[in-house]
């Protein structure tokens, strides 16, 4: 008896073309793409043992915000040589269409997007949220409290996120990379204080 076994991988679809190492090369070249800062792959090993003791709430959300974290890390910060919002996305749609999920992988993996920004903005705002919900001494996790609030303070300070979206998409492109790279300061400080790795070193001093 024969068996057929399925792949997982997704099948490109019909009429999609193969993303070829020299289609890849003209779609950097006419985008003009430039990667400013390489993705990180982190491994979350979350320090159950230092929030023994906390509510099951805040666990849980201070979990969800390292995995958004390393989610946020992963990215490369890739700039662009378009000024103009509706220009990207129509360029990026065009490759999208053309090439598929591979084209899509490489165009929208990255941090600056605002779609990623947003994400693990929203992550740190439910984590503050259980922080100040939390009836345990607020200065046992102060360390942990004034990391989560650099990465929402710079989205904050325009009010609103609808605000900070209007504003995000009109700002020059070194205010993008400086304020990326700073929320990217601050979910590296993060996971420093919420994974093993950062108990084995307070251990080991």
């Amino acid at each position: 008896m024969s068996i057929e076994v399925q792949s997982n991988w997704p099948k490109k679809p019909e009429g999609r073309k193969e993303l070829t190492d020299e289609a890849r090369e003209m779609m950097y070249a006419e985008g003009g793409l430039t990667t400013i800062e390489e993705g990180e792959k982190v491994q979350v090993d979350f320090d159950f043992e230092r929030f023994k003791g906390y509510s099951f709430e805040l666990i849980g959300k201070l979990q969800r915000l390292a995995a958004a974290c390393s989610y946020f890390l992963e990215r490369p910060v890739t700039t662009d040589r378009f000024e103009d919002h509706l220009e990207r996305r129509d360029w990026r749609n065009k490759y999208i269409e053309e090439y598929g999920d591979e084209s899509r992988l490489l165009l929208e993996r990255n941090r600056l997007r605002f779609n990623i920004i947003q994400g693990a903005y929203g992550f740190a705002k439910q984590a503050l949220v259980a922080l100040a919900a939390d009836p345990n001494d607020p200065q046992a996790l102060a360390d942990v409290r004034s990391t989560v609030d650099r990465m929402t303070a710079p989205i904050d300070a325009y009010g609103d996120p609808v605000a900070f979206k209007n504003a995000y998409f009109l700002m020059p492109m070194n205010e993008k990379i400086a304020l990326v790279l700073e929320l990217s300061d601050a979910a590296r400080d993060y996971l420093q204080l919420v994974t093993k790795q950062k108990a084995e070193e307070r251990i080991a001093a």
